[in-house]
């Protein structure tokens, strides 16, 4: 698993769809900025004409991004000084202690990890290097077996235990890494609206790398609609529109294979990496699009569904409760089956029409 790249964006920062120009239009403020090597951005409005005043947005701004700062203090692996950092370089066996957030979000990972029977593993950061999409930067042409095969030594979420009380983690062997690109996106649109919540905000969408968390309504006074994109490879680097959703307080994410990857002798290998091969995907799943409560478990559900393809993936959703998924499957033609669970079947709507 890497960090996938923003796949969804909301219609208020393209278009206001599904409000006529003839209604009442409330007040809509946002703020955005960049973080954790992709962009944020608080979107606030008030459809009931609540507020007694506009939102301070410097001061919003600025508590934001204390909050995204300590996230990337704690989980960033580019920050050699980190907590996953620092656990990371550690050759120690023994039960090291961080910080209680970051317990909590690899101790959700480590749950998905076992529901999704392994499919989420945020060990498998060594596989990613050396597929050429990680640190270690790009490659000409796929690895041996015999690199795989080694690199696999040092993968595995059942040689990672994280306690809550007291907060810690622990390796049972020395070259175990962790990576939580694939969680800590979603894990920080969660805590974001933790914060606008605590500031008395009740209708907000939140996005973190195009993983969203909407509370409310938008400024129609109508749930906030996420766009799921096209995932043609054809038409990048630009952007279409492929259905719609209509979400109101749940958490939407999007994982997919056609922006990260790389072409060697007429054969494409995705940036998702299956722990369990430690070779990319090879099934048609293009994107997986998750909706649940919180931004972390959709995050996370998005990736384990990508690995899984979409007949498993989409069984492992309906095995869930509040969790629903929108795949889009590519077919040798060049179009797209779109495969929706029954509670996304609710939230889907057509996309607007191309101007």
């Amino acid at each position: 698993m890497s960090r996938k790249p923003p796949i969804l964006w909301s219609f208020l920062m393209l278009a206001m769809v599904g409000c006529s120009r003839e209604q009442p239009r409330a007040t809509v403020w946002r703020i955005a900025g960049p973080t954790m090597g992709t962009t944020y951005s608080i979107t606030i409005s008030d459809p009931e004409k609540k507020l007694s005043r506009e939102p301070d947005l410097p001061s919003i701004s600025s508590k934001a991004e204390q909050v995204l700062a300590d996230i990337n203090r704690t989980m960033s692996t580019y920050d050699p000084k980190s907590e996953i950092s620092t656990f990371n370089a550690s050759t120690s066996t023994e039960p090291i202690s961080i910080s209680a957030d970051f317990a909590r979000v690899v101790h959700r990972a480590k749950e998905i990890h076992q529901k999704s029977h392994g499919a989420f593993d945020i060990t498998v950061s060594p596989l990613v290097d050396l597929w050429g999409f990680g640190h270690r930067g790009e490659r000409p042409k796929p690895p041996s077996m015999d690199e795989i095969t080694r690199t696999l030594e040092s993968v595995g979420s059942e040689r990672l235990e994280v306690t809550l009380e007291p907060p810690a983690l622990r390796k049972s062997i020395e070259g175990l890494r962790i990576n939580l690109n694939a969680i800590a996106p979603g894990h920080a649109a969660d805590r974001l609206g933790k914060l606008l919540d605590e500031l008395g905000y009740q209708h907000y969408l939140i996005d973190v790398g195009g993983e969203f968390l909407a509370r409310g309504k938008s400024d129609s006074g109508k749930p906030w609609r996420i766009a799921i994109e096209r995932p043609d490879r054809s038409v990048l680097p630009k952007q279409t529109i492929q259905r719609v959703l209509s979400v109101a307080n749940r958490a939407v994410a999007t994982s997919g294979d056609y922006r990260q990857y790389f072409e060697f002798e007429g054969k494409f290998y995705s940036h998702t990496i299956d722990p369990k091969t430690g070779k990319p995907v090879s099934h048609s799943l293009a994107s997986a699009t998750i909706i649940a409560d919180d931004a972390m478990s959709a995050d996370g559900w998005a990736t384990a569904v990508m690995v899984l393809g979409p007949e498993k993936g989409m069984q492992l959703i309906e095995s869930l409760d509040n969790v629903e998924a929108v795949l889009l499957i590519r077919r040798d033609d060049g179009t797209f089956e779109e495969q929706a669970s029954s509670g996304a079947k609710k939230m889907l709507v057509d996309a607007p029409a191309a101007p």
